[in-house]
């Protein structure tokens, strides 16, 4: 049956056409696309696959149809962040269990098999997913995003859960189906039970109308119940046997639509968008390798998922459309060590990704465009590499919000000594020299590609290394010749046979080239750091009111910064004074200024340093 949105009304009552035998006791509808839905049936033992003309598509889950030994007594289904199914299950040999499919259906494993007791209903929250049982001592059950126990939810004693929502200020609304405790119990986000709404009782599926109060259904029919006094409203509807209420979005017309574009090679490549066939046939057509995660090691795959990251190559610049829905959630599940992650359909600024359990990121992360590179932001459809510490998950803000990058890890790496090695075809990987005490960790670089991708990495597998002594540089599926360039530092460069091959110096600000392809690994040593002064990008730019300006000397200097408008003339002055050692901001105010491009000029003895700024008002 459906129901107006807005109102509570009833418009279809067969939205999907009874269907006996694929249904027999429907629990829980949820929509898969514009044009799908999924519906759950408690006794046929599978979920079914229906457009919205009511027409029977397949047996989604199992995939290969009935089997008892994953499902047996379903209830409530969910999807996970990365757009896998979850099904409760009550009985059988996988008892007591939530089960987990992939989007095409296909049985992953038992997402949670420990301490829930005759599951009904899965909810996720921002930091972990909420299970209502029927049986067992705690009714409604706390789970972190890996499936693993955390704790019961609420002290107050329950007698059978069925659906769990949660309204927009956090608190959560549990369907007590029997007991004497019967009604809609309002917990807050803690499990502290507010109150009982008894206006209708036997209570099985609810939704939070735009108006505020309570649609609930029974064994009777759907009611509308006042969310404060918890009196009866209205009957809705009556005579009908009826389950767990969910939101389908009709207005079609209008799917997301997002461009996924591959270059010429390797990509790492995320799904931005939950479309109706995930397969990789589907995203990555006319590919010319397999697609490959990495989960410990580098797998195959035929079906990808939302939240994760890809490996693929193409011979040629290629953009394939896609549509479909945004994933309904904003958290990504982690796994202790290198994990290969994706955003959804918006940019995201690395500094607004927080995680639970708390900062459990150990790493930058990085990107891939002809090479590894440190990424401040992560784009749709773009691959990223992160490392945690821990089992979590990554939370993503749940609406788009202005970039506000946190620019210290670059800024560090801009005042080092730089190498950077680029082939005949434009791979190009930059390596970092330092002369200060610097986090390993920090600075650890992914692991290394498949076979066939460009990389380039210390033997160490770190970004960053130490002036002191010599370094072995790794060089992975280039083509030559290579150039090599030095940036800030003097070295000796030469290959790991003795120098037999090859044997040079390299200055600061040169390049050499190599094109024998033997040369798989270079030994750099005698290396000689030379600190440049440094007027960063302000941040931000384009600026509404003021920017932040840094700048780095490597002593202690004289210094004068000033801003001129575009015809030249002289606005403020920031700074004319002596500054000592290290990074120094100060902050452009253009409160008083009008619109438009100004310059930043930045005098250290004879040596003059300009940054372009835009103000907008």
């Amino acid at each position: 049956m459906a129901f107006d949105y807005e109102t509570g009304n009833l418009v279809d009552t067969a939205f999907i056409r009874s269907d006996f035998p694929r249904l027999q006791s429907p629990k829980h509808a949820i929509q898969r696309s514009v044009s799908e839905a999924l519906v759950s049936d408690q006794l046929s033992d599978v979920v079914q696959l229906y457009d919205t003309t009511g027409f029977f598509k397949k047996t989604f889950a199992p995939a290969g149809g009935l089997n008892n030994n994953i499902l047996d007594n379903i209830r409530g289904i969910a999807y996970k962040p990365n757009g896998n199914l979850l099904v409760t299950n009550a009985s059988g040999s996988a008892a007591n269990r939530i089960q987990e499919f992939d989007t095409a259906g296909v049985f992953v494993g038992s997402f949670i098999s420990t301490v829930v007791n005759s599951p009904f209903s899965i909810l996720y929250r921002d930091s972990d997913i909420l299970i209502g049982n029927s049986s067992g001592t705690n009714k409604i059950l706390r789970f972190d995003f890996n499936g693993n126990y955390i704790a019961s939810f609420t002290t107050t004693s329950l007698n059978f859960i069925q659906q769990l929502i949660k309204n927009p200020n956090g608190n959560i609304v549990a369907c007590e189906f029997s007991g004497t405790g019967t009604g809609l119990k309002i917990f807050d986000s803690t499990g502290v039970l507010l109150t009982t709404l008894t206006g209708a009782t036997g209570n099985r599926g609810v939704f939070r109308l735009p108006n505020g109060n309570y649609m609930t259904t029974n064994s009777s029919g759907v009611y509308e119940i006042d969310a404060t006094t918890g009196s009866l409203v209205r009957s809705i509807y009556l005579g009908g046997n009826l389950h767990y209420i969910d939101v389908f979005d009709k207005s079609t017309g209008t799917l997301i639509t997002a461009n996924m574009n591959y270059n010429q090679g390797w990509n790492l490549f995320s799904v931005p968008l939950l479309t109706s066939n995930m397969s990789v046939n589907q995203i990555t057509p006319n590919r010319t390798s397999f697609v490959f995660h990495y989960n410990q090691r580098y797998n195959i795959v035929d079906t990808l998922q939302n939240g994760k990251a890809y490996w693929v190559k193409y011979n040629s610049n290629t953009t394939v459309p896609i549509s479909g829905n945004l994933p309904l959630e904003n958290v990504i599940p982690v796994n202790q060590g290198w994990n290969l992650v994706g955003p959804f359909n918006t940019i995201i600024p690395v500094s607004a990704i927080t995680t639970n359990p708390p900062n459990i990121i150990v790493s930058l992360f990085y990107g891939f465009n002809n090479g590894y590179a440190p990424a401040s932001e992560l784009l749709p459809s773009k691959g990223y590499w992160v490392k945690v510490n821990q089992n979590g998950s990554l939370i993503f803000p749940t609406q788009l919000i202005k970039s506000s990058v946190d620019l210290k890890s670059f800024k560090e790496l801009e005042q080092l000594g730089k190498i950077t090695i680029t082939d005949q075809i434009g791979n190009i990987a930059t390596l970092y020299i330092t002369s200060n005490q610097f986090d390993n960790s920090k600075y650890q670089l992914p692991p290394v590609p498949p076979a066939d991708v460009f990389d380039v990495r210390f033997s160490t597998d770190n970004l960053v290394e130490n002036v002191e002594s010599p370094k072995i540089i790794n060089i992975n599926s280039a083509t030559y010749p290579l150039s090599i360039t030095a940036k800030g530092v003097n070295l000796e460069i030469k290959d790991v046979f003795d120098g037999k091959i090859f044997n040079t110096q390299l200055k600061d600000g040169k390049t050499i080239k190599i094109s024998d392809e033997r040369i798989k690994q270079l030994l750099i040593s005698n290396m000689e750091l030379f600190e440049e002064i440094q007027l960063n990008p302000n941040h931000p730019n384009p600026f509404n009111s003021s920017t932040n300006i840094s700048f780095y000397i490597p002593d202690s200097r004289y210094i004068e910064i000033k801003v001129y408008d575009m015809l030249g003339r002289e606005v403020e002055v920031l700074v004319n004074e002596i500054k000592s050692k290290g990074t120094h901001t100060v902050i452009f105010n253009g409160d008083k200024l009008s619109s438009g491009t100004y310059f930043i000029k930045m005098k250290v003895d004879d040596k003059i340093f300009l940054r372009k700024v835009l103000l907008l008002k």
